[in-house]
């Protein structure tokens, strides 16, 4: 339909769509993408993304703001903040 908050949604649940990405695969009339597969996805750099990881769940388990919020509310309290900041998709 080409709506500013149109989502991908995974495994009938899972849902992404900050940014408009799923208006931008609806724009090139993209349905779905199917993929199937049993091997284990490999990673360029493993080190490097452990230490991406860790770096970023440490600031934000140390950051008062997060760190409270999360425990309370997972990560759905980042939906809030995201809007306060003006970076959720929507129909003005």
């Amino acid at each position: 339909m080409g709506v500013p908050l149109a989502n991908i949604v995974n495994d009938g649940f899972l849902s992404v769509g900050g940014g408009g990405i799923g208006a931008v695969m609806g724009s090139k009339h993209l349905k779905a993408i199917a993929v199937k597969g049993s091997r284990s996805v490999a990673i360029a750099d493993g080190d490097r993304f452990v230490r991406v990881v860790t770096t970023l769940i440490n600031k934000l388990n140390s950051a008062p703001l997060t760190s409270r919020s999360m425990t309370t509310w997972g990560s759905a309290f980042f939906v809030d903040l995201c809007y306060q900041k003006g970076v959720l998709p929507h129909i003005p």
